[in-house]
């Protein structure tokens, strides 16, 4: 997961409060924080509370806390996207001439008719299903009346494809796909394969549908229809929507870890130092 801006920069701000209300004072000599000290009496006892390691500690309460309030964002954004999906998964299918219109037709329910091209497919390696490892086969598609090609995920296979690539079979011309549109997060560290050296099937780890569309020298939408159940011409596929309501629960969960430790540093840097006066 990339790290959002957001919490670097509270991360920064948190960092620099405590620099410049502790450390500027303390080199200049005219600060009396180690020299703290505050009595209380409780119950009959006197104590007294002299701060130490408090920069220390307020640096990891502030990196802590915003820690929490980023998985926090994180759960709001993902339950956002459940919503959305959830919404939309529920409209009539669009049409090609839709997409061709510009927007965000993400998670929409897509009917296509075109044509297969068989000679290009593409697997995606590493991926699990009920634990058994696979892959996914891509295969672009061609609607009617358009210039443009668009990859249809069609669903897992179990192997490995890079051992001994099945036979995918040959998908006959002039054909009608339903599916669902989805968007892929674009690689952020590199490229998925070197377009100077393909050879196919193209076996890559994760698509790169801007670099898929030069090499098959062909502009291409930039979704990926999850092919129906209920369409021919796929394999194993269990789209798993509600991926996202659990991950959102998990950024949850993350976020009041955060939040726990935070309030455990406090006490533990309260508790080791009150010290019960002679």
């Amino acid at each position: 997961m990339i790290i959002n801006r957001k919490i670097t920069i509270i991360i920064l701000t948190s960092i620099s409060i405590p620099l410049r209300i502790w450390i500027i004072p303390i080199f200049l000599e005219d600060s009396g924080v180690s020299n703290l000290s505050f009595n209380f009496s409780l119950f009959g006892n006197h104590y007294f509370f002299t701060p130490k390691f408090t920069l220390v500690t307020m640096i990891i309460l502030m990196v802590l806390i915003a820690l929490g309030m980023w998985q926090q964002e994180s759960s709001a954004e993902m339950k956002a996207t459940v919503e959305l999906i959830n919404k939309r998964l529920l409209l009539d299918p669009i049409k090609v001439d839709d997409i061709d219109k510009g927007g965000d037709w993400r998670y929409y329910p897509v009917q296509l008719q075109g044509t297969f091209d068989n000679e290009h497919q593409i697997l995606i390696t590493n991926r699990m299903y009920k634990n058994r490892r696979g892959f996914q086969v891509l295969t672009p598609f061609r609607p009617s009346n358009s210039s443009k090609e668009i990859l249809v995920n069609r669903g897992w296979l179990a192997g490995d494809p890079t051992e001994r690539v099945p036979d995918l079979g040959t998908i006959p011309d002039g054909v009608t796909i339903s599916g669902v549109l989805f968007r892929p997060v674009q690689l952020v560290m590199g490229s998925s394969f070197d377009e100077k050296n393909v050879t196919w099937p193209l076996i890559i780890k994760s698509p790169d549908i801007d670099k898929i569309g030069k090499v098959l020298n062909n502009p291409m939408y930039p979704y990926i229809v999850l092919l129906s159940p209920s369409s021919q011409y796929g394999f194993v596929r269990e789209w798993l929507w509600l991926a996202n309501a659990i991950e959102a629960s998990r950024h949850k969960i993350y976020a009041r870890q955060w939040f726990v430790l935070a309030f455990t540093v406090l006490l533990a840097f309260i508790f080791m130092n009150i010290h019960r006066a002679e």
